[in-house]
This record gives structure tokens, C-alpha cells and sequence, in this order.
């Protein structure tokens, strides 16, 4: 038993190699990726990296949040049809996978303070180009921005369509100091942002909140939109989260194999799920 389970282990490992070289290709991701997300990205580009002054190749500075995470898997998307297909679904009750907004972290003064720097000065190259992008003069793009001082007062930033948002483009795009869900459901308990920075995952050019800190968020959530993707994936994760601590290893130690274990079983799910069909 325990020979076959090393023999299934290298089998997984090489597997997940491969598809690894496969997800970092953004090429190719954004061939398959056609959910909305590269729209939402396209947005993000002027109106946040250039807003706060960082790039999407920046480490440490920012993580996209939320379920855009889940929207880069190819392999994720590719299984959830071949079910949906081979039980003959309809809309009513497919298992699903949509994505309706974008939610980026950045967590530092300095690109908060940017972001205002960007908005207040109506010659700001920023502006200027966001100006000639939609239409609008500085000047009002900028009292647009005033307007919203009680939101980036408190680290939060809608450029987008969205509730209360400035509604400079037709997608829903929004900013946050801290990642804090409990602003909408006071129950969800997540990990300091600055942990999730740590273990955010580079993907197509972007960093994105960790698998497990996406799930675990989620699972909190128990919104029906996402239900069945939960079912479909959930069980596995949850049997990751309840490894056991290896003799002589810290707590750290064990989290942070958690989060490899959560990461390598993602990539890898196509392979997995693609089994139990």
C-alpha cells in the first residue's frame, strides 16, 4: 500500500510539473480564459496598477482577491463542462462557475497615497490618460474621486459600476487597504492580509490570493452561485487541512506544506476529478 502510494505520488508530481509550465504561459491562459476575467484585467490595468502606481509583475505590493482565482485554471473551467455535459445540465442546474467583479488588496501608504496623488492633481499623467480613455475631463474625474472620500478614507477604492462606485468604466473594480469579508457578513473569519500577501500565487503575469485562502473565504461565503463548484473541489481541500503535524515540525512548517499541498492539488485537478468522472 504504502509502495503504491509513493508510485501515485511521482505520478502526481510529474503531472503537476508539466502542468505548471502550462498555467504560467499567459498566452495561453488567456486563449482559454473567456469568463469575463480578461475584461476585468484589461480595466485593472489603467485604473489600478496605474492608479497606485504598481505593476502586475510587482511582488509584495498587491494580490487579487476573491474568485478570480479560480478563473485561471483551464483545467478547473475544462472539467466543470465535461461534467455539465455528460449529465446533460441545463442552466437551472449546472454547476457554474462566473465571476461578476474584480477585488484587488493593496495594502501600503504609499500606493494609497499615490492613488490620491493620481486624482487630485488634474495634470497627473494618470489622469490625463484616463481622461482621454472615457471621455470625461479631469477635472470632473476628479471631483468624482472627492466625492468618494468617505471610501478611500478607509482604504477602499471603486473605479467601477459596481454599489456606490465611480462608474468610470462598465465593469465592477474595486480597491481595498486590508482584506476584510467581514464588512459584509460579520461570521467570515479570514488570515491577516499580510499572511495572504506572503502566500500569494504568481499566475499569467499577476499575483493572486492562494487557493486555500480563496476556499477557506468561500466555504464561509455559502453563497448559492458558488455551491457547486465547492462540492465539486471542497472535499479534497478539506482533506488537506486536516494533515497531521510530521514530528519535530513547527506550526509554521505545517501551514506552509498546507499551502503547497492546496497550490499542487489545484493545478493538478483535471487530473484528479478528470478520474472520478
Amino acid at each position: 500500500m504504502k509502495l503504491y502510494k509513493t508510485y501515485k505520488d511521482i505520478i502526481y508530481e510529474q503531472r503537476w510539473i508539466k502542468l505548471e509550465k502550462y498555467l504560467s504561459e499567459e498566452t495561453i491562459l488567456s486563449e482559454i480564459d473567456s469568463v469575463g476575467l480578461n475584461q476585468l484585467l484589461f480595466d485593472a490595468k489603467l485604473l489600478i496598477f496605474d492608479a497606485f502606481g504598481i505593476k502586475p509583475s510587482d511582488t509584495g505590493k498587491y494580490f487579487i482577491a476573491g474568485s478570480a482565482r479560480l478563473f485561471k485554471n483551464p483545467k478547473l473551467l475544462k472539467i466543470i463542462n465535461e461534467i455539465e455535459k455528460g449529465m446533460g445540465l441545463t442552466d437551472k442546474n449546472r454547476i457554474g462557475l462566473s465571476i461578476g467583479d474584480l477585488d484587488v488588496v493593496v495594502p501600503g501608504k504609499k500606493e494609497w497615497d499615490k492613488l490620491y496623488e493620481n486624482y487630485n492633481n488634474v495634470n497627473s499623467e494618470f489622469i490625463i490618460k484616463l481622461s482621454k480613455k472615457i471621455g470625461k475631463s479631469p477635472e470632473e474625474i476628479k471631483n468624482l474621486f472627492l466625492k468618494q472620500d468617505s471610501n478611500w478614507k478607509q482604504g477602499i477604492y471603486r473605479p467601477g459600476n459596481g454599489v456606490g462606485g465611480m462608474n468610470l468604466v462598465d465593469t465592477d473594480i474595486e480597491a481595498f487597504g486590508v482584506w476584510d469579508p467581514s464588512k459584509i457578513s460579520g461570521s467570515i473569519k479570514v488570515r491577516p492580509t499580510k499572511e495572504i500577501l506572503s502566500n500569494s500565487v504568481k499566475i499569467g503575469g499577476y499575483y493572486y490570493m492562494s487557493i486555500r485562502d480563496v476556499l477557506h473565504y468561500k466555504w464561509q461565503l455559502k453563497r448559492d452561485k458558488e455551491e457547486g463548484v465547492l462540492n465539486l473541489i471542497g472535499k479534497l481541500f478539506k482533506n488537506i487541512e486536516n494533515i497531521k503535524r510530521k514530528p519535530n515540525e513547527t506550526e509554521e512548517e505545517l501551514e506552509q506544506r498546507k499551502y503547497r499541498g492546496s497550490e499542487k492539488l489545484f493545478k493538478n485537478i483535471y487530473n484528479i476529478l478528470g478520474k472520478k468522472k
